[in-house]
């Protein structure tokens, strides 16, 4: 019984580690960070991404193709 009651108060010792504590939360608070700017910043980069490829098609066009090669 004795064995137990030191288990015991060695296990609550450990989990209510202040360094333990700070650890855990500074991941978790990571790992929250990292999922939630993945949901918001995703679907602003494929509208970027779709924003800078019509961009360049129309420049390529526009320009290259139409200014500086035109056809003969």
């Amino acid at each position: 019984m004795d064995f137990c009651i030191k288990l015991y108060v060695l296990t609550k010792s450990k989990l209510n580690n202040v360094r333990g504590e700070f650890g855990i939360g500074s991941i978790l608070s990571i790992a929250v960070a990292l999922i939630v700017s993945a949901f918001v910043l995703v679907p602003q980069m494929k509208g970027f991404a779709e924003t800078i490829t019509k961009g360049m098609s129309e420049w390529w066009s526009g320009t290259i193709h139409g200014r500086i090669f035109p056809k003969s």
